[in-house]
């Protein structure tokens, strides 16, 4: 076979069969007793900060999302939804993994399945840097942005730290 003949190929893949998705409103902190997972634990946290400093955020509603590919939702005092994922360890691979998230949530009009607005902005919420992005990662990132910028939605990162500061690029504490 030739690389033409690989490349010209007709392939119909059958419909992506996923469960529905479920959207879950955060009303009170959530547990991380029982939790050994450093990532899912790290996931929990972000979701408690941001429920315990949502006036100060300016955020009026926390979803946490299950099948959706996103890990939730916020909804801004605006009304604006933003699209969130939590990454434990954020570099090229993690990037572009929840890059996809944020596609495949708007592609497939999940936010029509939830009844919700579909969301303008995204938000990548990450404890460190790994790899090669932990010298330039917010660099990076932002200079994939502007290479991405016809992306279906417009994406930022910020970093939770250990001592509960949310950082934005360029490292301005909010």
């Amino acid at each position: 076979m030739r690389i033409d003949d690989i490349i010209n190929r007709k392939i119909n893949p059958g419909p992506i069969k996923s469960r529905e998705p479920k959207s879950i409103e955060i009303k009170a902190p959530l547990c991380l007793d029982y939790l050994r997972s450093i990532p899912i634990k790290f996931e929990r946290k972000v979701f408690n900060y941001l429920f315990e400093n949502r006036d100060e955020l300016g955020i009026s509603r926390i979803w946490q999302l299950k099948n959706s590919r996103a890990d939730g939702l916020l909804e801004l005092n605006s009304g604006e939804m933003v699209l969130l994922e939590i990454k434990y360890a954020l570099g090229w691979a993690r990037c572009c993994q929840a890059r996809i998230q944020f596609q495949w949530f708007l592609i497939g009009k999940v936010y029509d399945r939830l009844s919700i607005e579909k969301p303008r902005n995204s938000l990548i919420v990450f404890h460190h840097f790994s790899a090669d992005w932990v010298k330039h990662g917010w660099d990076y990132f932002y200079g994939e942005e502007n290479i991405l910028s016809k992306s279906l939605v417009k994406t930022a990162i910020a970093q939770l730290t250990d001592d509960g500061h949310l950082i934005p690029y360029p490292g301005n504490v909010a």
